[in-house]
């Protein structure tokens, strides 16, 4: 998915190249970087030049980054994507805080009423411990902004599962292991550049990470 899209507009809405766009983003870039870059993003593959030119700062903004993280880590990361519906950026969110914890007023005093979603660790503890950055998704809460009634709870608390496991014993495999498929390690030698995709079934599924456009912002061959 594309997280966002840009209009390419100036502010009296003449229409901008996606090479003038570069340039501005980033003022020293070589005429012959921005070539490479326009060749590596075909116009024909877009429907507009603001989705070209969004798919290219996607990828600047989150897939490099995301790459070069793992070969800092020396490839001893675990690669996943979600792949949930129509899923953009944030939308684990709402899976890894998932909850039926809810709030209710009763009379003047205002009482807590707390349930499970599933095994009797994984829901709560998920809820209460998951971190995750995103733009959409809400706080533990049984509704809205992604909460229960917009998520698929037995997806929601697989991936708790292994959310949970990771923080508590910095492996994703290790609790729950008989209730979930095992998740390589991306520089596993038997495994090397898989990664696992969160969705409606799960699944692994060969990793593309280090893809040619990740690899060329990642030679931050602008300067």
């Amino acid at each position: 998915s594309i997280d966002g899209t840009s209009t390419l507009n100036k502010p009296r809405g003449q229409p901008l190249t996606v090479a003038t766009y570069l340039r501005i983003f980033f003022p020293a870039i070589a005429d012959s970087v921005v070539d490479e870059i326009l060749a590596l993003y075909p116009e024909d593959d877009y429907t507009s030049p603001g989705l070209r030119f969004s798919d290219m700062k996607q990828h600047f903004d989150l897939t490099a980054h995301n790459l070069a993280l793992t070969h800092a880590m020396n490839n001893q990361t675990w690669n996943g994507l979600v792949a949930l519906d129509q899923a953009t950026h944030g939308t684990d969110q709402s899976y890894y805080w998932y909850s039926t914890y809810t709030l209710s007023d009763s009379s003047s005093d205002s009482t807590t009423t707390t349930s499970t979603a599933a095994s009797n660790a994984t829901a709560t503890s998920a809820a209460a411990s998951a971190t995750a950055s995103s733009s959409a998704g809400g706080p533990p809460s049984g509704g809205g902004m992604g909460g229960s009634t917009s998520v698929n709870a037995t997806i929601a608390v697989m991936m708790q599962k292994y959310l949970m496991s990771f923080v508590l014993t910095g492996n994703p495999n290790t609790m729950w292991a008989e209730d979930k498929l095992e998740w390589p390690q991306y520089g596993n030698d038997t495994t090397a550049g898989t990664q696992i995709v969160f969705n409606t079934t799960f699944y692994l599924d060969e990793d593309d990470l280090a893809n040619d456009k990740a690899l060329f912002w990642n030679k931050a061959t602008w300067y």
